[in-house]
């Protein structure tokens, strides 16, 4: 296909980071272009370069102390609006950690958060669709557990919730989220010192 090939050549196979729009110079429009093969699924690069955040992020944990002694704990960091839903049906300003795909035992211990509306055109229809609230992209989570959990469960965690996203309306591109960014790594210690 023509348009893989393109976008091999403009990756070099392996992927690349771009800035898209306005305000390039302000930090906006960063776009990180991965090559995945859907029918190959998640590959051992994936799953290293996953292992390697993990363990940045625990690394600084263990470094920082304070309430996160003794404690596991993982970020989420949202790529595009998210769609989550309380058990009203009504849309939810933060995700808990259910919602991002971990077990029981596992806590939200702190977020930043925004909401957004996203609205659109429904052509088949000729009518506006209807405003949905959503989590907006940038937001982030972080979650801990003091029970035990291995860094192979949670490499598998994060390449699920890279693949799949989270929340409602992932076919139309929205829950993207990204597990331990490297961002947070350089702030740890503000979810420490937090009461």
């Amino acid at each position: 296909c023509e348009a893989a090939a393109a976008l091999e050549a403009l990756t070099s196979g392996k992927g690349r980071r771009l800035r898209m729009g306005r305000s390039k110079t302000r930090g906006q429009g960063l776009v990180d272009i991965l090559v995945s093969r859907l029918h190959e699924g998640p590959g051992a690069a994936e799953r290293s370069r996953c292992r390697d955040r993990l363990e940045r992020i625990h690394e600084k944990v263990k470094h920082v102390g304070g309430r996160l002694a003794g404690q596991k704990v993982v970020t989420v960091t949202l790529q595009s609006p998210a769609l989550i839903l309380d058990d009203f049906l009504l849309s939810r300003a933060y995700v808990e950690a259910a919602d991002a795909g971990l077990g029981p035992g596992w806590q939200l211990l702190g977020w930043y958060s925004e909401m957004t509306t996203v609205t659109g055109w429904h052509a088949a229809a000729g009518v506006p669709r209807t405003e949905t609230h959503m989590v907006a992209a940038g937001s982030c989570f972080a979650y801990g557990t003091a029970a035990a959990v291995s860094t192979d469960e949670l490499v598998e965690w994060a390449v699920k919730l890279e693949h799949e996203g989270i929340g409602e309306r992932r076919e139309e591109g929205f829950g993207e989220a990204v597990a331990c960014h490297d961002l947070h790594t350089g702030y740890a210690e503000a979810y420490a010192d937090a009461e």
